[in-house]
């Protein structure tokens, strides 16, 4: 039994649950005010809330767009990948690595009795690799409030489920503190007539763990968001500043100097206000403010009538195609992905160049996610898969021709050729290829007899 630990599941979830949360968060778009002070929230922070530029989503659908897989290998393999739809789990799984560091999939069989993967979302599981086999897991706990409102950890390891719930309901609006970290605090889950201890037959922890840029076997992926989190907030101050400076600027700056109202009442020498302004504002003498050359100060006496400059925003909209450019630059994708580039768009080897480090990682998560992979088609009973993965790097239409080219002149059949050229149809061009070939080898062959081919 695994009740032991309880707590260190507990803990080690805690722990890793903010940075999940804040990860997620900027994805979707909910962006904090780091920036803003408390006089600025308080003023603007509702509409600023209300306005974002979101580059996270971009940033990681820029590596997971390129992660697909080409083939599992056999028919049978095929047809167990569209019963399952695992092209849409590993893309929930993908976006999950890509944001978060982790994504999970746990297998168990259905009501048919059936292996069926579950996608599961990095703080929705707790890992644990092997002492002796770091590339396996050793055990793997599930941890939610069920609805019910009972706090609940299922641990499965090699050979079984064990089913935990606290002892008692966690408050409607729980928190990450409300779950108990002493184990003395969970008891059995004894509460829908399954049991608490469910064995399987898979032969091996029926959970699988992708992890994005782990340093080790053992440790957790890193979140592709993590150095641009910092980048967003600092394009969002832009965004903040923009609408600001808009709403600031929406009617003009104007002062008047060196008014001194006659009358005590406040309302009074409100009308003489606003009628000095008026009068300051038709006469043939006005002046700006230069704040590198003047200072404003007041003295009895006449005007002067004046109006303070807007900013310009055409500034501010560059700073923010500059912040855009930042983001790009740090994880290594081409600027045009988050922002408008000038120029020509680049295609083939040029192309290459720019996608360079973005295809570098996409291969290296390609690599990492292999043996999991394979793991994968096992519990899901293919035992030997040949998993290819599609190109992340598409060649463009005259290039896929020109290796076509190549490939034919070195001896390979018609069909192998066409594979990766797109071509529709491959068998019915190949035959009517073959029927051409034949027809042109029999009219040459006939006008050779015929004496109309000489030597």
């Amino acid at each position: 039994m695994h009740d032991h630990l309880i707590g260190a599941i507990v803990t080690e979830w805690r722990h890793r649950l903010p940075g999940y949360t804040e990860q997620r968060n900027y994805c979707d778009g909910n962006h904090q005010l780091r920036f803003a002070t408390p006089d600025f929230e308080a003023k603007y922070g509702s509409q600023v809330r209300a306005l974002r530029e979101n580059l996270c989503e971009g940033v990681v659908s820029a590596f997971t767009d390129r992660l697909a897989i080409a083939s599992w290998g056999d028919k049978a393999a095929a047809k167990i990948d569209d019963a399952e739809g695992l092209e849409r789990l590993l893309g929930y799984v993908h976006d999950e690595a890509f944001r978060c560091g982790d994504g999970y999939v746990l297998v168990w069989p259905g009501p048919d009795g059936q292996p069926t993967p579950h996608y599961h979302r990095a703080d929705q599981i707790v890992p644990h690799v092997d002492p002796a086999n770091p590339a396996v897991l050793d055990w793997a706990a599930k941890i939610w409030v069920d609805t019910n409102h009972y706090g609940r950890i299922n641990i499965y390891d090699r050979h079984q489920v064990e089913r935990y719930r606290t002892l008692g309901r966690l408050p409607e609006d729980h928190h990450a503190s409300d779950l108990p970290e002493n184990p003395t605090a969970w008891i059995p889950m004894d509460l829908d007539g399954e049991g608490d201890v469910i064995r399987h037959t898979f032969g091996a922890t029926p959970a699988l763990w992708w992890k994005q840029g782990a340093d080790t076997a053992d440790g957790h992926g890193k979140s592709i968001l993590t150095n641009v989190i910092p980048l967003q907030d600092a394009n969002n101050k832009s965004v903040a500043n923009l609408v600001v400076t808009e709403e600031a600027y929406a009617r003009p700056f104007r002062y008047l100097l060196n008014f001194k109202p006659a009358s005590d009442n406040p309302f009074v020498a409100a009308g003489e206000y606003m009628t000095a302004m008026a009068k300051a504002a038709n006469s043939t003498v006005k002046r700006r403010f230069d704040p590198s050359r003047q200072q404003i100060f007041t003295h009895d006496g006449p005007g002067p009538f004046g109006q303070l400059d807007p900013a310009d925003l055409q500034q501010l909209v560059k700073v923010q195609d500059a912040w855009a450019v930042k983001i790009a630059r740090v994880v290594g994708i081409p600027p045009y992905y988050l922002t408008q580039t000038s120029g020509d768009v680049p295609s083939g080897q040029s192309l290459r160049v720019l996608t360079s480090r973005l295809t570098a990682r996409v291969r290296r998560f390609q690599r990492d996610s292999a043996p999991v992979l394979r793991g994968l088609a096992q519990l899901l009973g293919i035992p030997e898969p040949d998993i290819t993965w599609a190109p992340p790097m598409d060649l463009d239409p005259l290039e896929k021709w020109q290796v076509a080219q190549i490939r034919q002149s070195l001896g390979l059949a018609l069909e192998d050729v066409l594979t990766d050229t797109g071509t529709a149809d491959i068998e019915g061009v190949v035959e009517r290829a073959t029927a051409a070939t034949s027809q042109r080898l029999g009219d040459m062959g006939k006008a050779l007899r015929d004496g109309q081919i000489g030597f």
